[in-house]
């Protein structure tokens, strides 16, 4: 075999373990952070029907979410990137993006409906969450999913209600004296019937003469 053989033989060889590896390395994961970094591909327009959502979990700095990444058809590989919080929990087929801080990718390049994580949020403001969905080797979409965090709310202490002193005298009943009726005995003087002296004058009876 001829030298200019073997240096093609060679570089054969060479391109041949690069294609393997870059294989390798889009099945296991995306090779770029934002990009899937795929030579000889496109992005889209648009999210291509790929949504990332919040479905479980409250807003609040310090608090855990759940994040969906899903769309109206199957896709083989993503990475979602935060700029605050971290990644924790990963569902089934995902892993940590080690090489882009706090991040989130596949784990094969095996066709998925959707995928899931948790993401502990960090202070408040706005964490935007930017992702890449690659549904072919090829193409690819992206899009950013911005989250209003509030601050966790204190709890409230319970208040607590002091028995209060009363400082009025009590009222004091004072008994009523009620003096006694004193009925004075009504004197009633006596009627004094004055006999009736008659007036009138007595009656003489004549005799009757009879003539013979």
């Amino acid at each position: 075999m001829t030298n200019v053989m073997r240096n093609r033989a060679y570089i054969a060889f060479v391109l041949f373990l690069a294609i393997i590896q870059g294989a390798n390395a889009y099945s296991l994961g995306a090779g770029a952070c934002e990009d899937p970094g795929h030579s000889g591909g496109s992005e889209g327009s648009g999210n291509g029907g790929y949504t990332l959502a919040v479905t479980s979990g409250a807003l609040t700095a310090g608090s855990e979410v759940t994040l969906t990444l899903s769309g109206t058809s199957n896709f083989k590989g993503f990475s979602v990137i935060t700029d605050q919080g971290t990644f924790s929990s990963f569902g089934s087929g995902t892993k940590s993006h080690a090489n882009c801080g706090s991040g989130w990718t596949h784990l094969s390049s095996a066709s998925k409906p959707s995928v899931t994580v948790i993401l502990t949020l960090g202070s408040a403001g706005t964490t935007n969450l930017k992702y890449t969905v690659v549904r072919e080797k090829n193409t690819w979409y992206k899009d950013t999913l911005p989250l209003t965090v509030t601050s966790a709310i204190a709890p409230t202490a319970p208040t607590t209600l002091s028995p209060t002193a009363s400082t009025s005298s009590p009222t004091t009943v004072s008994p009523t004296t009620t003096s006694p009726t004193t009925l004075s005995p009504t004197t009633t003087s006596p009627t004094t019937l004055s006999p009736t002296a008659s007036t009138s004058s007595p009656t003489t009876v004549s005799p009757t003469t009879t003539s013979p």
